[in-house]
């Protein structure tokens, strides 16, 4: 299908807003309605009408499913002129990616927004790329580390400057690292959404926070030994929208603020590896099973400002979600021998000495939550202890012991089982 009888009325509005803007007219604000009123809108939704039959479905309403391996996003056009406003940003981002500007290159720009985004309508299928802003992380001996869901690395020139291109830009994104994520994506246009996804919505299986878990799983951690979990503070699924989706902010932006070189961690080679060889167990693990055990996890590891107190009861959170039951008669009990059994099988000594010692951490958990005092040291070190345990204790689970997390009755199949198969792969 020919693009040239689409392209000249998006020339035309493309130059319509530039001259709104240089005369400070309202059109920038008010893009929609001001898209509506021009003749070149109305020359573009006849060809649209007459060229595409799968383009004139979105322009009056219909709706576009993009899925992907990372997520998926749905997009229901009001109207045409929604659709035509995302292609002139889509031109905007582009020229803004080249560093370059004037009324050619804009053109240019356009026409090649709208040949991607033809193509993928008509193919029904596209390039996916996720942009997500880290904080709490640097690399170490190389430029670029692979961890088997994106690459992390820093953004190059063109992409910092598609994204500042944006209504809220992010500061220092030119030294930061970010995970990029790339896959293709199927396009579907369907009369009605299905109810199942949103704009904007998140990426990366981002519900289970597979990323930071998957790094504080694969050992990385700061200069002190401590394990670290990186903190998501920025996503964007692509910085052209039909490339690859819109774009959405993360969430507690502040924290940019309270990290430093000290407390983050390092990736290095043989993280990066760890993390490639885990992906696949944790990516099939049971998203019930372990949400609240990863979201804690994932919290005792950001060690921003966060006190001792406060890691040490997100991680004994993590504990029972891992190994609790509704029967709190014997909880303390059953947490400390079911990590003792898991951890330490195969030698008594062993697990005699890590069940006393997970009996006083919790003992010492109790204390905390319920007003009692405590040193910080002691307490540091409890978390920390905790922290490892719950590390190795999940790659043990998602490695070898699948079945386990989607048992209803986890902890009795753990004890009562002949210690010769808890058998496990050893951690990174």
């Amino acid at each position: 299908m020919s693009a040239n009888v689409l392209l000249q009325p998006l020339f035309a509005l493309c130059d319509e807003r530039a001259a709104a803007a240089a005369a400070n007219l309202p059109w920038p604000g008010e893009a929609h309605a001001s898209i509506r009123t021009s003749s070149s809108y109305s020359a573009f939704v006849e060809a649209a009408a007459t060229t595409s039959p799968v383009l004139n479905r979105l322009m009056t309403g219909a709706t576009l499913h993009v899925a992907h391996e990372l997520g998926d996003y749905e997009v229901t056009t009001p109207d045409g002129a929604w659709l035509v406003a995302r292609l002139l940003d889509d031109a905007s981002r582009l020229a803004a990616s080249n560093g370059e500007t004037g009324r050619e290159i804009l053109h240019r720009s356009l026409a090649r927004a709208l040949d991607g985004f033809l193509e993928a309508l008509e193919s029904g299928r596209g390039r996916t790329i996720s942009y997500v802003g880290l904080r709490g992380l640097s690399l170490a001996e190389v430029d670029e580390a692979d961890v088997g869901v994106g690459v992390l690395r820093r953004l190059t020139p063109e992409e910092v400057r598609s994204l500042e291109s944006e209504v809220d830009p992010w500061p220092q994104r030119e030294s930061e690292l970010c995970l990029v994520l790339e896959s293709e994506s199927t396009w579907t246009v369907r009369t009605a959404s299905s109810g199942t996804s949103r704009i904007g919505g998140p990426v990366a299986m981002s519900g289970l926070e597979l990323f930071p878990v998957l790094m504080l799983l694969a050992g990385m951690r700061d200069r002190r030994g401590r394990l670290r979990a990186p903190h998501v503070v920025w996503t964007r699924k692509s910085p052209y929208f039909f490339m690859g989706g819109d774009s959405g902010s993360g969430a507690n932006p502040n924290l940019q603020w309270r990290t430093s070189a000290f407390y983050d961690g390092v990736v290095t080679p043989s993280v990066a590896e760890a993390a490639r060889q885990l992906l696949p167990s944790l990516s099939q693990a049971p998203a019930a099973a372990l949400r609240v055990t990863a979201h804690r996890l994932v919290s005792a590891g950001l060690v921003y400002d966060k006190s001792p107190e406060d890691r040490l009861v997100d991680a004994a959170v993590a504990w029972e979600a891992l190994f609790g039951s509704r029967d709190h008669d014997q909880l303390s009990l059953q947490l400390a021998l079911s990590m003792a059994w898991l951890l330490s099988y195969n030698d008594h000594a062993a697990r005699e000495r890590l069940f006393r010692r997970a009996k006083k951490i919790y003992g010492l958990r109790s204390k905390l939550v319920h007003g009692g005092g405590a040193k910080t040291q002691e307490v540091e070190e409890a978390a920390d202890e905790l922290t490892e345990w719950l590390r190795r204790a999940v790659i043990a689970l998602v490695t070898t012991h699948a079945p386990l997390l989607s048992a209803t009755d986890r902890v009795p199949r753990l004890l009562l089982q002949d210690p010769s198969n808890l058998t496990q792969r050893s951690p990174p």
